[in-house]
């Protein structure tokens, strides 16, 4: 069976080695890294294939011989109209907020998928904060049930108003370097939306 080996930000480790200020220890280590996912294409026959998957929110910083390794080179957009909308559904349906799906879908172009997830944490703790801001809990009397109200258009546009977009400013960097150096050159857009 084929075995998997995902590296996370893999540009905290992986950077460039270009820069002057690096400590001998952090070269080496790099050097090290790229030896074994070297040695793992040479040792392993064709029956126990070992597939090495990395991701980065910085690929620009990553360096050459990292990129090297690498057969495919793939820029994840970030989610479209319809996928953020599926997002803010899942997440917001039970708490009243269905009818503020598609505002908020419209609302988040540029948004990745942990923003948007972000936003709905966000507008989903308002009305929660509106409950626990109105009860006394000195003389609050035990076993009384508490309402959570339903989330409004006010608790959306607040979240908003907090969490902005954290990819949005980088859009024309993925995009150049997709271009220069993803498995399709010039096919894989940064944002694929409306």
């Amino acid at each position: 069976a084929p075995s998997v080996i995902f590296m996370d930000e893999i540009d905290a480790i992986m950077s460039s080695r270009e820069g002057t200020g690096e400590h001998e220890a952090s070269r080496r280590m790099k050097t090290e890294v790229m030896i074994q996912m070297d040695g793992l294409t040479s040792t392993h026959s064709a029956s126990k294939p070992v597939f090495v998957l990395a991701a980065s929110n910085l690929p620009w910083q990553l360096d050459q011989a990292v990129l090297r390794r690498f057969e495919k080179r793939i820029l994840v957009p970030l989610p479209s109209h319809q996928a953020r909308s599926q997002i803010f559904e899942n997440l917001l349906s039970e708490r009243g907020g269905a009818g503020l799906v598609e505002l908020l879908a419209a609302r988040t172009q540029g948004y990745s998928g942990a923003d948007a997830v972000n936003v709905a944490k966000e507008a989903a703790m308002r009305p929660l904060r509106r409950v626990m801001a109105s009860v006394d809990l000195e003389h609050a009397m035990t076993g009384v049930k508490l309402e959570l109200p339903a989330l409004t258009e006010q608790d959306v546009t607040e979240a908003l108003l907090c969490t902005n977009a954290s990819s949005a400013a980088h859009t024309s960097k993925y995009d150049s370097w997709s271009k220069q150096f993803g498995a399709e050159p010039g096919s894989q857009p940064g944002i694929m939306d409306e």
